[in-house]
């Protein structure tokens, strides 16, 4: 089956995918459409909680259920973390720039917090 086309047939005519999970994929689609779910069609929703450089800054990306972020440092790196859900990220942020051990302004500190919070 893996390069062959294979037909559906569904209310509208016949659909042509090319592989299993496509067909799968399609069915799941019908199925939350069905019910009416509305299936978003968009890439993941990501965030900039701040920028400094090119090569300084951390991105957030929601991946459906899950968290995905990305920290880049000219020092460290890339680093990823994935949190299963909001609390736990809020709960990493605070943990990691807490405010007595914040190099920056009060200002900084406070559009950090702001920006996760709007995750």
């Amino acid at each position: 089956m893996g390069g062959l086309p294979v037909a559906i047939r569904n209310s509208r005519g016949p659909v042509w995918k090319s592989s299993l999970f496509m067909i799968r994929l399609h069915i799941s689609i019908s199925l939350l459409q069905k019910r009416g779910t509305t299936v978003s069609k968009q890439p993941f929703k990501k965030h900039t909680i701040y920028k400094k450089d090119k090569w300084n800054m951390l991105n957030v990306e929601v991946q459906g259920t899950k968290i995905v972020l990305t920290e880049i440092s000219d020092q460290w790196g890339e680093e990823c973390h994935t949190f299963i859900g909001r609390p736990a990220m809020l709960h990493w942020a605070n943990e990691r720039f807490a405010k007595d051990k914040f190099d920056g302004t009060e200002e900084e500190w406070q559009a950090i917090m702001e920006a996760f919070k709007e995750v």
